[in-house]
């Protein structure tokens, strides 16, 4: 009963979106001109043998929905995910390593190849350590710089005072 009201109401803003003039590319414009044809493939050792999944999906769509649909397809948690895309023309993956971009952000077109891949927690964990390491022993040379260069300057203030002293003794 409201449509028609509506409809003159907000007139402009639905032929502006219905034409594709509304400008925006994420979430904006027409979702069948911005869908793109893509293959997801699992590389984690858990779902290697499973069959890829081929989808349209909107250009807009966020990399941590995506993440849920590889987590229901190949059975991985999320947080287990890193995921990779890469065309034909490219032979170097690039990580989508953001959950809140899209994946027109990242440029993924159609055709594209979606990898998913496991977080070797084991990996990580050896690697946080490493860093850990490092910065102490960092920390370590920088206080023992501090400390010599503090020494170097008591020594030189001693010297300064023994030769004021001096000077005032002969005057």
């Amino acid at each position: 009963p409201r449509f028609q009201d509506l409809m003159e109401r907000h007139k402009d803003s639905m032929m502006a979106s219905s034409l594709g003039m509304s400008g925006s590319t994420s979430g904006g414009g027409n979702l069948a001109s911005d869908a793109v044809n893509i293959t997801i493939r699992s590389m984690a050792a858990s779902s290697c043998t499973m069959e890829p999944l081929r989808k349209r999906l909107p250009g807009s769509l966020k990399v941590g929905r995506l993440k849920a649909m590889c987590s229901r397809a190949f059975h991985l948690d999320i947080d287990l995910q890193i995921l990779y895309f890469k065309t034909s023309s490219d032979p170097f993956p690039t990580e989508l390593d953001d959950d809140e971009n899209t994946l027109s952000y990242y440029g993924v077109n159609d055709g594209a190849e979606i990898l998913m891949n496991e977080v070797d927690l084991d990996s990580n964990q050896r690697e946080a350590a490493r860093e850990k390491e490092a910065h102490e022993q960092r920390i370590l040379e920088q206080e023992q710089k501090a400390s010599a260069i503090q020494e170097l300057q008591k020594k030189g203030l001693r010297a300064q005072s023994m030769a004021a002293e001096q000077a005032s003794s002969r005057i």
